[in-house]
Protein backbone atom coordinates (compact mmCIF):
# COMPACT_ATOMS: atom_id res chain seq x y z
CA UNK A 1 0.00 0.00 0.00
CA UNK A 2 2.76 2.23 -0.93
CA UNK A 3 1.74 5.50 -2.38
CA UNK A 4 -1.95 5.27 -1.36
CA UNK A 5 -3.16 8.00 0.91
CA UNK A 6 -5.37 7.45 3.93
CA UNK A 7 -8.13 9.58 2.33
CA UNK A 8 -8.25 7.29 -0.72
CA UNK A 9 -8.61 4.28 1.57
CA UNK A 10 -11.44 5.97 3.50
CA UNK A 11 -13.30 6.79 0.28
CA UNK A 12 -13.23 3.18 -0.76
CA UNK A 13 -10.45 3.68 -3.21
CA UNK A 14 -12.31 6.25 -5.27
CA UNK A 15 -11.13 9.73 -5.72
CA UNK A 16 -14.13 12.04 -5.68
CA UNK A 17 -12.21 14.77 -7.41
CA UNK A 18 -11.41 12.67 -10.44
CA UNK A 19 -15.01 11.41 -11.14
CA UNK A 20 -18.21 13.33 -10.35
CA UNK A 21 -21.04 11.29 -8.84
CA UNK A 22 -23.36 9.75 -11.41
CA UNK A 23 -26.59 11.69 -11.99
CA UNK A 24 -29.79 9.82 -12.70
CA UNK A 25 -30.58 9.94 -16.36
CA UNK A 26 -33.52 12.04 -17.46
CA UNK A 27 -35.50 8.97 -18.59
CA UNK A 28 -34.92 7.24 -15.24
CA UNK A 29 -36.18 10.20 -13.19
CA UNK A 30 -39.35 10.54 -15.33
CA UNK A 31 -39.98 6.82 -15.11
CA UNK A 32 -39.53 6.93 -11.34
CA UNK A 33 -41.94 9.88 -11.05
CA UNK A 34 -44.49 8.13 -13.25
CA UNK A 35 -44.18 4.94 -11.23
CA UNK A 36 -44.69 6.83 -7.96
CA UNK A 37 -47.76 8.58 -9.40
CA UNK A 38 -49.24 5.27 -10.64
CA UNK A 39 -48.67 3.61 -7.26
CA UNK A 40 -50.24 6.60 -5.49
CA UNK A 41 -53.33 6.52 -7.73
CA UNK A 42 -53.64 2.73 -7.40
CA UNK A 43 -53.48 2.92 -3.60
CA UNK A 44 -55.99 5.77 -3.59
CA UNK A 45 -58.44 3.90 -5.83
CA UNK A 46 -58.05 0.74 -3.79
CA UNK A 47 -58.79 2.56 -0.53
CA UNK A 48 -61.73 4.35 -2.17
CA UNK A 49 -63.05 1.00 -3.39
CA UNK A 50 -62.81 -0.45 0.11
CA UNK A 51 -64.65 2.56 1.53
CA UNK A 52 -61.70 4.04 3.37
CA UNK A 53 -61.50 7.29 1.39
CA UNK A 54 -64.58 9.21 0.26
CA UNK A 55 -64.68 11.93 -2.37
CA UNK A 56 -68.47 12.45 -2.46
CA UNK A 57 -70.65 14.51 -0.14
CA UNK A 58 -74.42 15.12 0.04
CA UNK A 59 -75.69 18.36 -1.48
CA UNK A 60 -79.33 19.14 -0.69
CA UNK A 61 -81.31 20.59 -3.57
CA UNK A 62 -84.77 22.12 -3.49
CA UNK A 63 -87.27 20.14 -5.54
CA UNK A 64 -91.00 19.97 -6.14
CA UNK A 65 -92.06 16.32 -5.90
CA UNK A 66 -95.71 17.01 -6.73
CA UNK A 67 -96.73 15.52 -10.07
CA UNK A 68 -99.70 17.77 -10.97
CA UNK A 69 -99.89 20.43 -8.25
CA UNK A 70 -103.19 22.22 -7.69
CA UNK A 71 -103.38 25.36 -5.57
CA UNK A 72 -105.54 25.18 -2.44
CA UNK A 73 -107.67 28.31 -2.10
CA UNK A 74 -109.12 27.64 1.35
CA UNK A 75 -108.99 25.10 4.14
CA UNK A 76 -111.96 25.03 6.52
CA UNK A 77 -112.23 22.27 9.10
CA UNK A 78 -112.37 19.13 6.95
CA UNK A 79 -112.93 20.80 3.56
CA UNK A 80 -110.39 21.72 0.88
CA UNK A 81 -111.36 24.15 -1.85
CA UNK A 82 -109.06 24.00 -4.86
CA UNK A 83 -108.25 26.79 -7.30
CA UNK A 84 -110.03 25.00 -10.15
CA UNK A 85 -113.30 24.94 -8.16
CA UNK A 86 -113.25 21.37 -6.87
CA UNK A 87 -114.16 20.80 -3.24
CA UNK A 88 -112.87 17.83 -1.27
CA UNK A 89 -114.22 16.67 2.08
CA UNK A 90 -111.37 15.11 4.01
CA UNK A 91 -111.58 12.12 6.37
CA UNK A 92 -110.41 12.69 9.95
CA UNK A 93 -106.66 13.25 10.25
CA UNK A 94 -104.40 13.73 13.26
CA UNK A 95 -102.36 16.74 12.07
CA UNK A 96 -103.91 20.16 11.42
CA UNK A 97 -104.76 20.21 7.72
CA UNK A 98 -104.07 23.92 7.24
CA UNK A 99 -100.50 23.53 8.55
CA UNK A 100 -99.81 20.61 6.20
CA UNK A 101 -101.13 22.59 3.23
CA UNK A 102 -99.15 25.69 4.21
CA UNK A 103 -95.94 23.62 4.51
CA UNK A 104 -96.62 22.41 0.94
CA UNK A 105 -96.68 26.00 -0.37
CA UNK A 106 -100.49 25.81 -0.64
CA UNK A 107 -100.30 23.12 -3.36
CA UNK A 108 -101.45 19.49 -3.33
CA UNK A 109 -101.70 16.52 -5.68
CA UNK A 110 -105.03 14.76 -6.05
CA UNK A 111 -105.34 11.15 -7.21
CA UNK A 112 -108.67 9.43 -7.73
CA UNK A 113 -109.21 5.85 -6.58
CA UNK A 114 -110.53 3.58 -9.37
CA UNK A 115 -112.85 6.08 -11.08
CA UNK A 116 -114.82 6.87 -7.92
CA UNK A 117 -115.14 10.14 -6.05
CA UNK A 118 -112.69 8.91 -3.41
CA UNK A 119 -109.37 10.74 -3.55
CA UNK A 120 -105.92 10.61 -2.02
CA UNK A 121 -104.39 14.00 -1.23
CA UNK A 122 -100.60 14.37 -1.41
CA UNK A 123 -98.47 17.28 -0.22
CA UNK A 124 -94.84 18.31 -0.40
CA UNK A 125 -93.06 17.64 2.90
CA UNK A 126 -89.56 18.56 3.89
CA UNK A 127 -87.32 15.59 4.46
CA UNK A 128 -83.84 15.05 5.87
CA UNK A 129 -80.70 13.55 4.43
CA UNK A 130 -79.06 10.58 6.07
CA UNK A 131 -75.34 11.11 5.60
CA UNK A 132 -74.34 7.61 6.63
CA UNK A 133 -73.64 6.48 3.07
CA UNK A 134 -71.10 9.30 2.67
CA UNK A 135 -69.09 8.56 5.83
CA UNK A 136 -65.62 7.17 5.24
CA UNK A 137 -62.44 6.93 7.27
CA UNK A 138 -61.06 9.89 5.30
CA UNK A 139 -63.51 12.35 3.69
CA UNK A 140 -62.31 14.65 0.94
CA UNK A 141 -65.46 16.51 -0.21
CA UNK A 142 -64.75 17.01 -3.90
CA UNK A 143 -67.80 15.62 -5.72
CA UNK A 144 -71.32 16.73 -4.69
CA UNK A 145 -74.15 14.20 -4.87
CA UNK A 146 -77.42 16.10 -5.43
CA UNK A 147 -80.05 14.83 -3.02
CA UNK A 148 -83.67 16.09 -3.21
CA UNK A 149 -84.75 17.55 0.14
CA UNK A 150 -88.56 17.34 -0.37
CA UNK A 151 -90.75 14.29 -0.86
CA UNK A 152 -94.34 13.63 -1.88
CA UNK A 153 -96.35 12.31 1.04
CA UNK A 154 -99.95 11.25 1.55
CA UNK A 155 -101.57 13.69 3.98
CA UNK A 156 -105.20 12.55 3.88
CA UNK A 157 -107.99 10.69 2.15
CA UNK A 158 -111.31 12.20 1.17
CA UNK A 159 -114.02 12.42 -1.43
CA UNK A 160 -114.83 14.89 -4.15
CA UNK A 161 -118.16 16.65 -3.46
CA UNK A 162 -118.36 18.79 -6.61
CA UNK A 163 -118.99 17.44 -10.10
CA UNK A 164 -115.88 17.63 -12.28
CA UNK A 165 -118.00 18.42 -15.34
CA UNK A 166 -119.49 21.44 -13.53
CA UNK A 167 -116.02 22.64 -12.66
CA UNK A 168 -114.93 22.27 -16.31
CA UNK A 169 -117.95 24.29 -17.50
CA UNK A 170 -117.27 27.01 -14.89
CA UNK A 171 -113.65 27.19 -16.05
CA UNK A 172 -114.75 27.91 -19.67
CA UNK A 173 -116.81 30.98 -18.74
Amino acid sequence: MHGVSAKTLLDGGHNPMSQPPAKPRLFQSRLRSLLIAVVFVAVFLATNGFGLVGLHYPHAIENDPLIAPVRVVSVQNDTLELEDGRVIVVDAISDPLDELIKASDDHVDIEFEDGSTNVVVFAKTRSWICGTSWIRLVNIPLIPDDVPINRRETICFGRLVTNQDTVAVQGRR
